[in-house]
């Protein structure tokens, strides 16, 4: 898959009054515009492989402040790749690892303020049977395998601490 972009918006930013005090503000645009790469394959029997990444470019244009500045959140890569195994001796079960880059973002307007990069890592199971005639799923994973500790931008000059390790279990039965 392949996706040339751009997105016009209105821009919000918070614009500081001094002493600490913000103001919410909507003046001029944001502009997002990049290219999307996507693909995926059976390199193998067995084996699927996949990838994607987009490549952005990001601007405030046409306000009072900020013009020329990378809009905040927007990070000018992301990559994500995974891999999937299906088990011939277990049919059903497929194993899978991924991982995902998210390139540094700046956190407001100003551009003062930069979230760094990070890369997560995940891992997991999926079995696929019947039980009694009814199409079943198990799910098993690890999601951020290496404990990375990052800042997950949420809204301009705000982020929260990214997920740490964590496990899940889960079943689904269609009936």
């Amino acid at each position: 898959t392949a996706a040339l972009f751009r997105i016009e918006k209105k821009s919000e930013y918070a614009r500081d009054l001094g002493d600490g005090a913000q103001e919410l503000v909507q003046d001029g645009k944001s502009i997002y515009q990049g290219l999307e790469l996507g693909a995926s394959a059976r390199v193998a029997r067995n084996w699927n492989v996949g990838g994607r990444i987009m490549l952005l470019d990001s601007e405030y244009k046409k306000s009072a402040d900020h013009v020329g500045n990378r809009v905040a959140g927007a990070p000018k890569l992301i990559a994500a790749a995974q891999v999937v195994y299906d088990v011939p001796q277990l049919p059903g079960l497929k194993l899978r690892a991924d991982a995902k880059y998210t390139g540094a973002t700046m956190l407001d307007a100003s551009n003062n303020i930069k979230v760094d990069d990070y890369t997560l890592f995940n891992i997991g199971a999926t079995y696929d049977t019947r039980i009694y005639g009814y199409n079943t799923t198990f799910r098993a994973g690890i999601n951020n395998l290496t404990n990375k500790r990052y800042w997950l931008f949420q809204s301009e000059n705000y982020v929260k601490a990214g997920d740490p390790r964590t496990y899940s279990l889960s079943a689904s039965i269609a009936f």
